[in-house]
C-alpha cells in the first residue's frame, strides 16, 4: 500500500499539486480503490496529512 501511495503523491507533486487537501484526496482515492478492490466495499477514508 505504501509504495502505491508514495508513487501517486510524487506524481501529484510533479503535476504541480501543493495543497494539503488535494494530497489528502490523492491518498483517499488510492486507499479507497485498494479497499474496494480487495474487500468489495466502499469505505469512508479520512486521511490526514501532517507537515513535518
Amino acid at each position: 500500500m505504501k509504495p502505491k501511495i508514495e508513487a501517486e503523491i510524487e506524481k501529484a507533486i510533479g503535476s504541480g499539486v501543493d495543497d494539503m487537501y488535494q494530497l489528502q484526496q490523492v491518498i483517499r482515492r488510492v486507499v479507497g480503490k485498494w479497499v474496494s478492490d480487495t474487500h468489495r466495499r466502499r469505505p469512508m477514508i479520512i486521511p490526514v496529512v501532517v507537515e513535518s
